[in-house]
């Protein structure tokens, strides 16, 4: 199977590799395997059910590494960082204003790096996992399409803009986002492959991840998106005539659309996006990111406490009228600075870092037989120092982040598809 292939072929490729890999697998493996392959649906339900799916992986991995003695992973200098940037927060959350509450929020945000190398060391260690999953992914992205154009066609836009079917919260275009950019990639580097012939069925699918995403009315999700397809082709092979008229096609296509509509207009029209994300000194962003520096001035070595931020903002900025208290300073980088201090911001940029590094594939790319994506451009993405983010130690940020690093990790080593 090649990568410029029929868009059906591809598709039944990767369902042959689905039931292969479940009927390879034994046991509790096996249990565990297909109620991975369901995450990205589970996501699609609500925050608790979603949690309790990644939990359970985690949980399951801690055991199997206990009863196995399986400690090899501990070598990946990555994995390393991580630890080391948990157990650097669980000591500033004992010293903080507020121990008990920053220490139990410390120690639970682990499941979410430990999913990520459950997934990559465990239970994606083989091609047919990471076909598998890619499969269930794209198929969730679909059904995810659906949902929204039934809320448009059922409620309409509503007048803040925000699409919020599934969840009854404004969170749809995380989700599609975060769990959408591994498809966006793939779509994006066999939609500009010279040999193939099959590109318009895939530029298709990168046009309507677009449209629908800035339907749903999140600006930085829309700028993820965009970003991680310009990020992404940089890193392939391309036939830059055939790049450059879709990416005229896909601009000409949204800005036609923004000016017919009022949310898209008023969302990722070029004056909106330049004024409120670029330039955050003519918007709230700035009151909002001021402030977690202003608290990072008054607690530069250990901070305020992991988690501590949504608690005690409000007690830190009183007296700084221009700056507004929040749950979390929008930016993951200020975030760390103002509740772990200089030494959790040193050891979580090291963390960040260390995934995106360990995701790149120093292997060839690209070659007539092989297709390994630039999955590495997934955790560059959620971890840009200069972009709006949500709450590093939340939740549901975490629940759909971690999902879609967890896949970069584990597919570095593995080719998608290849000539039978």
């Amino acid at each position: 199977m090649t990568y410029y292939s029929n868009p059906i072929n591809i598709l039944s490729f990767l369902w042959e590799e689905l039931k292969s890999s479940i009927r390879e697998k034994k046991g509790y493996n096996k249990f565990i395997y297909i109620f991975w392959l369901f995450g990205p649906f589970i996501l699609l339900i609500e925050r608790t059910p979603a949690d309790i799916w990644l939990s359970v992986i985690s949980i399951s991995f801690i055991f199997r590494v206990i009863i196995e003695r399986d400690f090899k992973f501990f070598r990946e200098i990555w994995v390393k960082s991580i630890l080391l940037f948990w157990i650097y927060c669980l000591c500033c959350s004992l010293i903080s204003p507020l121990p008990h509450y920053s220490f139990i929020e410390t120690l639970v945000w682990v499941r979410f790096p430990i999913f990520a190398i459950a997934v990559s060391v465990w239970i994606a260690n083989d091609q047919k996992s990471i076909n598998s999953i890619i499969l269930s992914t794209f198929i969730a992205i679909l059904l995810m399409m659906i949902i929204l154009s039934g809320e448009i066609l059922l409620k309409g836009i509503p007048s803040d803009c925000r699409l919020t079917w599934p969840y009854g919260d404004k969170v749809s275009g995380n989700y599609f986002a975060k769990i959408g950019l591994p498809i966006l990639i793939i779509a994006v580097v066999i939609s500009n492959e010279y040999k193939n012939r099959f590109a318009i069925y895939w530029a298709f699918l990168i046009f309507l991840m677009f449209f629908f995403s800035a339907v749903i009315g999140e600006r930085m999700n829309f700028l993820i998106l965009f970003c991680g397809m310009l990020l992404s082709s940089l890193f392939w092979k391309l036939d830059f005539k055939k790049y450059l008229i879709f990416i005229f096609f896909l601009i000409s296509s949204l800005y036609f659309f923004s000016q017919n509509n009022y949310c898209m207009e008023k969302k990722i029209s070029s004056k909106t996006v330049i004024k409120e994300e670029v330039k955050p000194f003519y918007s709230d962003y700035l009151s909002v990111m001021g402030g977690g520096y202003l608290v990072f001035k008054e607690n530069p070595v250990f901070g305020i406490g992991p988690a501590n931020y949504r608690e005690l903002s409000h007690k830190y900025l009183k007296n700084y009228p221009n700056y507004r208290a929040d749950n979390h300073p929008h930016n993951f980088y200020i975030q760390l600075a103002a509740e772990t201090g200089i030494i959790g911001l040193i050891l979580g940029t090291t963390m960040m870092f260390t995934i995106i590094y360990h995701s790149f594939n120093k292997r060839k790319l690209f070659d007539n037989k092989t297709f390994i994506p630039p999955f590495f451009v997934i955790p560059t993405a959620f971890f840009w120092p200069l972009a709006s983010t949500a709450d590093f130690f939340g939740q549901w940020n975490n629940l759909f982040v971690w999902t879609s690093i967890s896949l970069a990790l584990a597919a570095r080593n593995y080719k998608l598809f290849q000539k039978s």
